[in-house]
């Protein structure tokens, strides 16, 4: 566990170094081509909804620190990360946000709001219309 905690703390202090088109560079080709299919952000969508298909039960409650905390940092696409795994855990795991539905709702709003960045206002409604269903 405490292996678990210590790489947690250390993507936490990376995140606050990593911009918004990064991980392109690290699946980029030598020619400069992004290999689409193997994108950062599309390998760590499907880690989480693993994670949300085989472990659904108490998912949202280990990580919602590290979410709320990325949800208030000054730059949208930390925001945008923890926007989408809230989406990505509401696709599979909709009831653990039952005790919290509302106040969780209306912070996706509050960051939708906050940003001018059109990628995140659709990630933000992405993520809601999974509670929609």
């Amino acid at each position: 566990m405490k292996a678990c905690h210590e790489t947690v703390d250390r993507y936490k202090e990376q995140a606050d170094q990593v911009g918004p088109h990064e991980e392109e560079e690290l699946f980029e080709e030598p020619d400069g081509k992004v290999e689409d299919s193997y994108t950062l952000r599309k390998m760590a969508g499907n880690l989480v909804r693993n994670l949300a298909v085989n472990f659904c039960e108490g998912l949202w409650e280990i990580s919602r620190s590290i979410i709320e905390q990325l949800m208030q940092k000054p730059n949208w696409f930390h925001c945008e990360v923890a926007v989408l795994y809230i989406g990505l855990i509401a696709e599979f795991c909709k009831d653990q946000f039952n005790p919290n539905m509302l106040a969780i709702i209306g912070s996706i709003s509050a960051v939708m709001t906050k940003f001018d960045q059109p990628q995140l206002v659709s990630t933000c409604l992405w993520t809601l219309s999974q509670f929609s269903e």
